[in-house]
């Protein structure tokens, strides 16, 4: 898809994953959720997603978690 449309499916993701934390007793404050699309691949040389192994992509839809 558009890089648009990468970057919405990502913020959803991200929203889910929040959801889901909130809904096991993590506070709602202490998170944040920041789709990307496709600017922070951890493997950019899946672009396009064809070019790799679907354990490539699958890794390329991760979710990464900060302390601040």
């Amino acid at each position: 898809g558009s890089d648009a449309a990468n970057l919405i499916l990502s913020q959803k993701r991200a929203n889910a994953v929040v959801k889901y934390l909130i809904s096991k007793g993590v506070l709602g404050k202490m998170l944040i959720a920041e789709g990307r699309g496709e600017k922070d691949l951890k493997y950019p040389e899946c672009e396009p997603a064809t070019d790799c192994p679907e354990w490539k992509n699958e890794a390329n839809r991760r979710v990464f978690f900060e302390a601040k």
